[in-house]
């Protein structure tokens, strides 16, 4: 089975920071463990996009606006021009991911 994973299309989604993003691909790397004792699946799309601002003390928060000065929101600033705060948060994000949901695999092992 192919599944695509993303957290940037549904409403309450667009309201988590970067740490609740990661802790619920935390939760996928569960889901799909769960499915593919029943068959193999495989994750065919996924993207580190999740709608978030990162402040310079690299706290985040949903949503498209800073009112800090070097505050970059991720929906709205190159991924060339990305500072520091915004690198790491989606660093953290996709590590997490990846190392729950084993990409590319048809299993998922405990971190």
């Amino acid at each position: 089975m192919d599944t695509h994973l993303y957290q940037v299309f549904v409403d309450a989604d667009k309201k988590l920071n970067q740490d609740q993003h990661a802790a619920k691909a935390c939760g996928w790397g569960d889901m799909l463990g769960a499915s593919n004792k029943i068959m193999p699946t495989y994750v065919g799309e996924w993207t580190a996009a999740s709608d978030i601002c990162a402040y310079p003390d690299g706290h985040t928060v949903p949503g498209h606006t800073c009112n800090v000065d070097d505050c970059q929101c991720q929906s709205n600033v190159d991924s060339a021009k990305w500072k520091e705060p915004m690198i790491r948060a989606v660093r953290k994000y996709s590590l997490t991911f990846s190392r729950r949901t084993q990409m590319g695999s048809s299993s998922v092992e405990r971190p």
